[in-house]
């Protein structure tokens, strides 16, 4: 599970050089709105060299590919030579869009012997294709995710990218996600407010009250504001693990729900305790 994603401009020297150490969980390499048309030739070509140098943190490094098929396919396959752990798949139409740019990957995979599968993370950017985010969702059993694009969302229903404007789509493919058992990422706004910590921080709070994984950014300044946002604190974890241990005692007597400091506890809230454990044990860092 990744709580931070850092945005960097694969054809940024600059950005890759410091990239390694960032602290985020992942880092994305991105092809598509940051770099120029004339540079996504030559930024995918290195690939091969970047990918490797921002892995040297330990992050887990992503791909995010461009839409047109002429570029996504020599995208996915750059990733996959480079030794990218997935690739986001932008303006997500469908759950056959998924499945062709994932089968390519699976081709390449095969001619260069690579064992462990690409995996992939669905951007839905566009309103109308919000309908579509259960079955993208459930596309491919490597789609590990799914993610609201917040600037091409507002766009498509010329609207602002503000918490208020996205809350709303952004909850279906959270919903769409979490019904398919997948990790959902993002916050209810955008990240181009990177500068706005404050701001930043309740976002990220929010999220994680919605059940939101974790989410990306575009700004080192915000790593820390996600990896504490989206890590349990110490008192939740110490609470979880006393539900988990008084329902295990109250299962051997034979009873089911039961009182604790003061309040009923039935097996929905046993098993948010055991998720909150899970998701305490697997973030990254």
């Amino acid at each position: 599970m990744y709580r931070s994603l850092l945005y960097v401009p694969a054809s940024s020297e600059r950005f890759i050089a410091r990239a390694a150490h960032c602290g985020a969980d992942a880092i994305i390499l991105d092809l598509e709105d940051s770099v120029a048309p004339d540079q996504k030739r030559p930024a995918r070509e290195n690939l091969a060299s970047s990918i490797p140098r921002c892995a040297e943190g330990g992050a887990d490094i992503w791909v995010r590919i461009n839409r047109p098929l002429s570029l996504a396919v020599r995208d996915v396959e750059a990733a996959v030579q480079g030794g990218a752990a997935g690739i986001l798949i932008t303006k997500a139409e469908g759950p056959e869009h998924i499945q062709l740019l994932l089968e390519a990957a699976e081709q390449v995979e095969r001619e260069n012997g690579r064992r462990e599968p690409l995996k992939a993370i669905a951007v839905i950017e566009s309103v109308k294709n919000l309908a579509k985010a259960d079955g993208i969702a459930c596309s491919h059993q490597r789609v590990i995710g799914l993610m609201g694009g917040s600037e091409d969302l507002a766009l498509s229903m010329g609207a602002q990218p503000t918490r208020e404007t996205l809350k709303i789509p952004k909850m279906l493919v959270h919903m769409a996600a979490a019904g398919a058992g997948k990790f959902s990422f993002g916050l209810f706004g955008s990240v181009a407010d990177y500068a706005d910590t404050d701001l930043m921080r309740e976002l990220a709070q929010e999220a994680v009250r919605h059940g939101i994984s974790g989410a990306t950014c575009v700004h080192p300044s915000v790593i820390p504001i996600l990896n504490e946002a989206f890590t349990p604190p110490a008192a939740e974890v110490a609470k979880a693990e006393a539900i988990i241990e008084a329902a295990e005692q109250h299962t051997r007597s034979g009873i089911g729900a039961f009182r604790l400091d003061g309040k009923m506890i039935d097996e929905p809230v046993v098993e948010r305790a055991r998720r909150l454990l899970e998701r305490a044990r697997g973030h990254r860092r």
